[in-house]
């Protein structure tokens, strides 16, 4: 069984990533972990914070990714981090903000 201060723990940890991105400016995030988190049966948890757009072109112009595979002991844990940036990385949108050389 599962001890409620290690589920605590798991939480914390996505949680503080959260709060990181947030702090660093992102307009929102998400945190997904799959896997076995010290139970015999694998989860996933979902943890989001701010505005995030999940469909469409925005998506693919606002928002950025990472996967990561870690391995353990009892099997792999996965690792998904979605952040949606605050601003236009590509200009699609605001061509005025391109600096002039």
């Amino acid at each position: 069984m599962v001890a409620y201060r290690e589920v605590i723990r798991d939480t914390v940890a996505c949680y503080g990533v959260l709060r990181f991105f947030m702090e660093s400016g992102a307009k929102g995030c998400e945190v997904i972990v799959n896997g076995k988190l010290r139970a015999a049966r694998a989860k996933s948890m979902k943890f989001k914070d701010g505005y995030m757009v999940s469909s469409g072109q925005p998506t693919k112009e606002y928002t950025d990714s990472a996967v990561r595979h870690v391995l353990l002991r009892h099997g792999v844990l996965g690792i998904k981090v979605k952040a949606m940036l605050d601003w236009d990385p590509k200009a699609v949108d605001y061509p005025e903000m391109i600096p002039v050389a």
